[in-house]
């Protein structure tokens, strides 16, 4: 986005006051960019100067013009400034509220002393048209955003690019993988997250890189790991067959010392430890216990760090590829301490292919099912209907976000399947807005004192991908348990079965759990691996990985050579259709025991390559039937992937009295009653997925309550003029049907223009919503409709608004030191938090003097303050031998050498406290490098802040391992003193009446047609 500017010189405009001395005036916008959001403050920086005379008291005019017609005008005081060095010089900080503007394009002008100044930007809207996240991991960069975004390719949220182009592209951005990636940091096994050198330093890379973009009113938080865990390596003393040391996740030095710290005593060794003795099992469950904290600490001092750049910044990492790790520090707490839980897949390169992602996504959801999760389940290129099949698995576990990997976009093939699926989600991922996972009614039990009690290794995960594959055969959903779920009564509440294999031991509390859930009308299937003995189970003839390890043996019997007969024996053993065929005799024994026991599918269905979904919202049952049908042989030219075909199904639902309504195509689907079923014969396209929504009772339409509008210009937080309205979904009784159910809001201005156009949905039947209106909104009387889209009904309302003419809430002036508005909290809580602190100042007598000021304002308030000499500052913080071996940071990830350790951007400045550095780039190298790392949230110039005007910008670990600091910026005395007691202002706690001074007049024109960009 370019924005354009103009300079002028002694015109006159009406509105411009009184001409005084011929006076240049410029019009800059602070952040870099002409596009802006509805959600933040626009600043402008007005420069006045004059050449050789002082600039005289007067008044400033702002004006700012719409394409839609709409007009606000603003008079604000401009003071007098003497002149100095051959002229006069004022730099006037002005903000523009975003939420009061309505989207579209806008000239600001501004007018004193006879001259004027202009700039152009636009306004788009902060609210996004769903609430299903729909990611592009590692997107399109720069002007090709705007093929990806909500009006192109659907995608709402960007992992990766992080420019001014995702705001007109309707995406909000966290950048992609800002710590790094790899297992271990940098991908260095010497890197343990166990060792404090390591972990500060990713999130002190993390930091860095998310302070470059949270200026951006549309970064949510900041993405910020690829797959990290617990560190393998050499161990100490064990060898392995070959005679070399044994390469191990087990007895690493930093665990080892970490385990000191918290127990007082030595963790026991590996080799030490027997878990076939009760004591031993004891002591080694400590240790794994002990581990799985590990990485859910990290993650909480990562949150902890990055939730400090602004309010509901989000802090997400990759976490549920591997779910099977427990030795490296997953479990159900590895990302626990995180707001949302985000991952990917388990791949169609290897194992269940075309079940490999949702199989690693329902495995790595138990006990975390109360926060949002976002998946990554592809990662290869693909046809648009094997990606469409792929995502739509994925979506039938009610996850709250699916994204698309950094390949394929808009001139990918897969890209009619991408955007299909973003549209569909979008409209109907509503209903899982709230987390609110279903129980199904079969469980699979995946045990963590069975992978204890192997010490070291776990044999059921290969067991467990059978029997996933076996319930996608047979129709039946199905919930991950563990030893906790059971313990904790969550399987006895919530499921009618549960089905243990590959299981070589269980806690005696979990068996006598199982057994009374058994003896309660409970069903425990148990297939034939098992060594588990729970009585009241009931026996499977089953061994789940018979046919997929002979077949394995069987494949090692093939010649190496002719080459490319056995690349075609590995793709034809390795296919979609042979692990089906592995899986079928668990699927054909599932068939006859579950429902046996009362435990019926989702559906019936004649086609077993259907797979059902179950998601309950209150009164509403969401079944989902996605063909998953191969092409027919062994997919042996796409390497094993199963290459999506047509089917066609006859599927059954029970004939309950429900209503039956397909919502994912939008065509109704002719089920006729046959016994005790509705039936219906269906044509699914490759890949495709049905989804049938089942009301307790008839839908009758939706209601829409009268709007209200509220206006009040007396709040400090967001939005000041608010669109509040409500829907409910009644049956035709108009009783209230509570569920959820996906509504499409579009809310219509006089003008006819749609100011919204939304994917909601409502909560226990009621949808309620408030949404920002602007100033300069059109008047008149808008209408508000809402549509369901289970049957397409629809109702409507209308609100009359009258836009106030005057709206000084709109425009404001800071009138000391320009900050972040998210930077004052953090501010205040740094002399809240800290009792000694360091100052550092610059080399001139200003920043001396200013240092000697501060010091004295805050030693009443129990903050002692200690002035460090500049080149004592400047120095790299002192690193011992073994520090270095290990110490990460933005631009390094251990073996620091003797070169590196000098160089404080690699090693930390020598800042062992809380400091607050003084004066400018020029004259403080240490704020010089915040201003090259990009971390400023404005750039100081030559006229920014501005001559006698100050800048207060709070940073955390750009110079350092938890180094925090606050940067007290200007480039003269008065400035200095400006952002000194602009600081202890806020460090105190004293805030002014509003929070800008309001201008002396106001007047608002509203919008009168449809704006033009």
């Amino acid at each position: 986005m370019k924005t354009r500017m103009l300079v002028a010189a002694g015109l006159v405009l009406a509105w411009a006051g009184a001409v005084h001395a011929e006076v240049t005036l410029r019009l800059d916008l602070p952040l870099g960019r002409g596009a802006y959001q509805t959600n933040e403050f626009i600043d402008l920086a007005v420069v006045r100067a004059s050449t050789g005379e002082a600039l005289a008291a007067g008044t400033l005019g702002l004006k700012v013009t719409g394409t839609d017609g709409s007009a606000m005008g603003f008079v604000f005081p401009a003071r007098a400034v003497a002149a100095a060095d051959g002229g006069a010089q004022a730099v006037e900080h002005l903000r523009l509220n975003g939420w009061l503007l309505r989207p579209g394009a806008y000239t600001v002008e501004v007018a004193c002393d006879g001259a004027t100044a202009r700039a152009d930007f636009d306004v788009y809207p902060h609210v996004r048209r769903s609430t299903y996240k729909l990611i592009h991991w590692g997107g399109s960069r720069n002007d090709q955003m705007a093929a990806e975004g909500d009006d192109g390719m659907g995608f709402n949220l960007a992992w990766g690019e992080t420019g001014e182009e995702s705001i007109a592209s309707g995406q909000d951005v966290m950048g992609s993988c800002v710590m790094g990636g790899c297992h271990q940091h940098d991908c260095k096994t010497s890197n343990d997250w166990s060792d404090p050198n390591v972990y500060i330093g990713a999130i002190q890379r993390g930091l860095d890189r998310a302070f470059s973009f949270r200026t951006m009113p549309n970064a949510i938080g900041a993405h910020l790991h690829d797959e990290p865990g617990l560190t393998w390596l050499n161990h100490p003393y064990l060898k392995g067959e070959d005679g070399k040391p044994l390469w191990t996740a087990h007895d690493i030095a930093f665990q080892r010392a970490a385990f000191q710290r918290v127990f007082g005593e030595e963790m026991p060794w590996f080799d030490k430890v027997d878990t076939t003795t009760p004591e031993g099992l004891a002591q080694w469950r400590q240790v794994c216990e002990f581990k799985l904290g590990l990485m859910d600490a990290f993650w909480k001092a990562s949150r902890h760090a990055l939730e400090r750049l602004k309010p509901g910044y989000l802090a997400v990492t990759q976490s549920q590829y591997g779910w099977t790790a427990y030795h490296d520090g997953y479990y159900f707490n590895v990302v626990r301490s995180m707001p949302v839980v985000s991952g990917h897949g388990g791949y169609n390169d290897f194992w269940l292919r075309n079940f490999n992602p949702s199989f690693f996504l329902e495995f790595a959801l138990p006990r975390q099912l109360d926060k949002p999760t976002w998946y990554l389940p592809e990662w290869y290129a693909m046809t648009p209907a094997a990606f469409s099949g792929e995502h739509n698995l994925s979506f039938i576990t009610g996850v709250q976000g699916l994204a698309t990997p950094p390949g394929l976009n808009a001139k990918s093939e897969a890209a009619p399947g991408i955007t299909a699926s973003n549209r569909l989600f979008a409209r109907l991922g509503t209903i899982f807005a709230k987390p609110q996972y279903t129980r199904q009614d079969l469980a699979i039990l995946y045990s963590k004192s069975n992978i204890e009690y192997q010490h070291g290794g776990s044999t059921q995960p290969g067991a467990l991908a059978m029997a996933y594959l076996a319930t996608r055969l047979t129709q039946y959903p199905v919930s991950v348990v563990l030893d906790e779920d059971i313990l904790d009564g969550t399987l006895a509440a919530g499921h009618k079965a549960v089905l243990l294999t590959g299981l070589v031991y269980l806690d005696p509390a979990v068996v006598a759990a199982l057994e009374a859930f058994a003896q309660q009308g409970g069903a425990v299937l148990v297939t034939a691996d098992c060594k588990v003995k729970v009585a009241g189970a009931t026996g499977l003839d089953v061994m789940p990985e018979a046919l997929w390890k002979k077949a394995q043996e069987e494949l090692k019997a093939v010649p190496a050579e002719p080459k490319e007969k056995r690349q075609e024996a590995t793709a034809k053993t390795n296919s979609f259709r042979a692990v089906m065929e592995y899986a079928a005799p668990l699927a054909k024994a599932l068939k006859t025991a579950l429902p046996a026991k009362g435990v019926r599918p989702a559906f019936a269905s004649n086609v077993e390559t259907v797979c059902a979904g179950r998601q309950v919202r209150g009164e509403i049952e969401y079944i989902f039937a996605v063909n998953f049908t191969p092409e027919p042989g062994y997919s042996i030219a796409a390497h094993g992937y199963g290459v999506p075909a047509a089917a066609k199904a006859t599927l059954g639902l029970p004939d309950d009295g429900r209503p039956i309504h397909e919502v994912a195509v939008g065509a109704p689907v002719a089920f006729q009653k046959q016994g005790q079923s509705q039936v219906a014969t269906v044509e699914f396209g490759p890949g495709q997925m049905l989804m049938f929504a089942r009301p307790a009772r008839p839908v009758g339409g939706v209601q829409v309550g009268t709007p209200v509008i509220n206006q009040d210009f007396t709040r400090e937080g967001e939005p000041p003029i608010r669109l509040e309205l409500a829907a409910t979904l009644v049956d035709t009784q108009n009783r209230l049907l509570a569920g959820a159910a996906p509504l499409e809001v579009t809310v219509t201005d006089p003008l006819g223009v749609v100011r919204y156009s939304l994917y909601r949905a409502t909560d226990n039947g009621v949808c309620a919503l408030t949404l920002p209106l602007a100033a300069n909104d059109a008047a008149g009387n808008w209408t508000v409709s809402v549509k369901e889209l289970l049957t397409g009904k629809t109702g409507s309302a209308t609100v009359a608004y009258r836009p106030s003419p005057q709206c000084g809430a709109l425009a404001g002036a800071v009138r000391r030191a320009i900050y972040f508005e998210a930077d004052k909290a953090n501010v205040y809580t740094f002399f809240r938090n800290h009792r000694q602190i360091g100052i550092v100042a610059g080399t001139t007598p200003d920043s001396q003097a200013a240092a000697q000021r501060l010091a004295e304002l805050v030693k009443p308030y129990n903050v002692t303050a200690t002035l460090v000499p500049l080149d004592q500052a400047s120095q790299p913080r002192p690193l011992t031998d073994e520090e270095a071996k290990t110490w990460c940071g933005t631009a390094t990830a251990g073996d620091l050498d003797a070169n590196a350790r000098k160089n404080p951007v690699l090693a930390g400045y020598n800042l062992p406290q809380p400091t607050v550095l003084l004066g400018n780039p020029q004259d403080n190298p240490l704020i010089k490098r915040l201003l090259d790392a990009k971390v400023l949230p404005y750039k100081p110039t030559a006229d920014f802040p501005g001559r006698g005007r100050g800048m207060v910008a709070w940073n955390l670990m750009t110079l350092g391992h938890d180094v925090e600091v606050i940067a007290c910026i200007a480039n003269d005395t008065d400035g200095l003193n400006e952002a000194v007691g602009t600081l202890f202002a806020l460090g105190i706690g004293l805030d002014p009446l509003t929070p800008f001074a309001l201008p002396a007049s106001s007047s608002v024109t509203p919008a009168s047609q449809a704006a033009k960009r």
